[in-house]
């Protein structure tokens, strides 16, 4: 029975060790992952933060300051100021300023508002322009931009007017401090401005009765232009005209001449409007326009004062306001909306108005009276270029010594009336 008990507890312990090490080769096998079909508990990966979206949207800036057109002066300091924003999620992180057109940049102080500090050295038409760029890099293109001119002052960047226009450039501004200036200017055929800082009441080109204040020839344009002066003095007219400039708000007084004593006129088709012509005279028998004289000219005389022009003192004068002669097919003298008051010429023709042989005229809306002449005291007419409307007028208390104290028609003269007041001196 030992021997038996032996036997079996021999045997038991044999397959105690199998199972042993069956145990042990599973829990091998259990914490390497071999032949498992499931996971140990193990807690779940985080979820990755997403990729920023890249800011591609560049910022934008304005210019508040100066604004567009503005007047800026030589050596003094202009602060340029404006502002800047960023739609695309990012931040300004600087402005940069350009005086040149683009040309070069420099930084201006400040972001969403800033400011950048510039003094003009040279006289003319600039360009300024403002680029933002943000703290991705992005940079505003185009940039922002006004432009703004920097005029040539009279007298304190150079002493005349003349002088002025003689180192200007086209485009440029000659400003005119108040003053009475003794010049006689030419414009020498610029295509610039000539303007007064405070109009004609201040600001006076006295010709000094040797030749024409202002001449303006050599065929220039609209483009250049002569505003807000008082010219006075001039003999052989206040303003001599070859071409087709601007003539605005002036006050052109006493001056002679024997063709065109205020304005004289020939060839182009200059603009005339708003402007005071009064008391100027002709000095020459037979003489023409004691205000206005045009010759061959489409000229537009608007919304002037024509007035007390030509005293009679010479024989045959014609046009104590305006003298017209067409001397062409296609030239069209439109004389609208002004007043033409007071004009005398003694024993001439066309106190008012003068038209000669070859002329064609637009009159419309103008207010004609008190002229004197000898013959058509408000308009005297050989034009004979076409019919020349005469529309919406009033022709009231002009007076002439042999006929047509309001309209005289002469020989040839080609003429349509509409809708005119047309009224006799009194007695």
């Amino acid at each position: 029975m030992t021997q038996g008990f032996q036997r079996f507890t021999k045997g038991y312990a044999n397959v105690l060790g199998i199972l042993i090490g069956l145990a042990v080769v599973s829990s091998i096998l259990l914490y390497s992952g071999c032949g498992m079909t499931s996971r140990p508990n193990t807690p779940a990966s985080p979820t990755p933060t997403p990729t920023p979206t890249p800011d591609t949207t560049p910022p934008t800036s304005t210019i508040t300051s100066p604004t567009a057109g503005a007047s800026v002066s030589t050596g003094t300091t202009v602060s340029i100021t404006g502002t800047a924003s960023d739609a695309g999620g990012g931040r300004v992180a600087r402005v940069e300023v350009s005086v040149n057109g683009g040309a070069t940049y420099s930084a201006a102080s400040g972001t969403t508002n800033w400011f950048f500090s510039w003094t003009p050295n040279t006289p003319g038409l600039v360009t300024l322009k403002s680029r933002a760029v943000d703290d991705s890099g992005n940079q505003q293109d185009p940039p922002a931009e006004v432009t703004a001119m920097v005029p040539i002052r009279v007298p304190s960047d150079v002493p005349t007017i003349q002088s002025a226009i003689n180192v200007a450039s086209a485009g440029d501004i000659v400003l005119v401090a108040p003053g009475t200036y003794f010049e006689n200017i030419d414009f020498i055929g610029k295509a610039i401005t000539v303007t007064s800082e405070s109009g004609p009441q201040d600001t006076i080109i006295d010709g000094g009765n040797a030749g024409s204040v202002v001449r303006i020839t050599s065929g220039v344009g609209r483009n250049s232009v002569l505003n807000g002066f008082t010219l006075q003095n001039g003999r052989s007219t206040g303003i001599r005209i070859a071409g087709s400039p601007t003539i605005t708000n002036n006050v052109i007084k006493n001056n002679l001449g024997c063709d065109g004593g205020g304005i004289g006129i020939s060839d182009g088709s200059p603009l005339i409007q708003l402007n005071t012509i009064t008391n100027n005279d002709i000095v020459c028998v037979r003489g023409s326009g004691a205000g206005i004289s045009m010759r061959g000219s489409s000229a537009e005389i608007l919304d002037n004062v024509i007035s007390d022009n030509g005293t009679g003192s010479f024989l045959g004068i014609r046009g104590g306001g305006i003298f017209i002669l067409g001397l062409g097919a296609t030239n069209l003298a439109i004389i609208k909306r002004n007043i033409i008051r007071g004009n005398s010429i003694g024993d001439g023709q066309g106190g008012g108005i003068n038209m000669e042989i070859g002329t064609k005229a637009l009159i419309v809306q103008n207010l004609i009276i008190g002229n004197k002449a000898g013959a058509g005291g408000g308009i005297w007419s050989t034009a004979d270029n076409g019919v020349s409307p005469i529309v919406n007028n009033t022709i009231a208390d002009n007076d002439a010594i042999d006929n047509g104290s309001g309209i005289y028609l002469h020989v040839g003269a080609r003429m349509e009336l509409t809708n005119n007041i047309i009224v006799a001196k009194p007695g």
